[in-house]
């Protein structure tokens, strides 16, 4: 595996661009602890039922919840 594809060897400011980017409005954060956060917020009345708030243990996870709100939200 090159360093490319190798998740490990992406740094997490790389990771959290490129899941900014994917998902315009969303805040990416990584805590010291190692989890990935993705704010939406705040949520204007109207849209105060919609999740604002995901965690994860890994990027992937997070964005694989990401995909799942948007299709949702389709």
């Amino acid at each position: 595996m090159t360093e490319a594809t190798d998740p490990a060897a992406i740094s997490p400011e790389a990771i959290k661009a490129a899941l900014q980017a994917e998902f315009p409005g969303w805040r990416v954060m990584r805590t010291d602890q190692l989890r990935w956060w993705a704010l939406c917020g705040p949520l204007p009345a109207d849209r105060y039922h919609e999740q604002d708030v995901v965690e994860a243990d890994t990027p992937e996870a997070l964005r694989r919840e990401l995909r799942r709100l948007k299709q949702a939200k389709s």
